[in-house]
């Protein structure tokens, strides 16, 4: 099942440009994004009519820390159809941070989190949705490290 929604995902891909020529009129959410498509009418496939239209929030390098904390929740929201990410709801201190690491085929294949593990994140500090967020670039829990992203955001994994 797995391997059939990539398949139908490199598929979507493969027939993006018939879609954009179709409508060119709604484009991609821009420098926001983080799809790498620009210019007038350009759009990822997460950006399609009928999609969420909430702008990403942007990779800052300049709010880059790293912080501790407990996870309290496992989140796995859709990014595309069949293709859910990885995001940790974590305590730090009083504040409740959302942790967005990646694509669940990305994150699960290398690291698996619960309730109650205590995690160290390093990562964008942004607001998304009205909420702190972290774009994670590093994630470790117990003696097991996984880099996200690189240093200036750029995702290490594929979408």
């Amino acid at each position: 099942m797995h391997l059939f929604v990539r398949a139908v995902f490199a598929l979507s891909l493969a027939l993006s440009p018939l879609a954009l020529a179709e409508d060119s009129s709604a484009g991609c959410e821009g420098a926001a994004c983080g799809c790498g498509q620009k210019g007038e009418g350009a759009r990822c496939p997460l950006h399609r009519p009928g999609a969420k239209k909430t702008a990403r929030p942007a990779f800052d390098a300049n709010t880059v820390s790293t912080r501790y904390g407990t996870v309290t929740a496992v989140e796995r929201p859709a990014h595309a159809p069949g293709l859910p990410g990885v995001h940790l709801k974590v305590q730090v201190g009083k504040q409740t941070l959302t942790v967005h690491l990646g694509p669940a085929d990305f994150v699960d294949s290398r690291l698996s989190f619960a309730e109650k593990d205590a995690v160290q994140f390093t990562g964008s500090n942004v607001t998304w949705e009205g909420q702190p967020t972290v774009l994670a670039t590093v994630v470790t829990r117990g003696d097991k490290t996984v880099r996200l992203r690189q240093d200036d955001g750029t995702p290490l994994f594929r979408m």
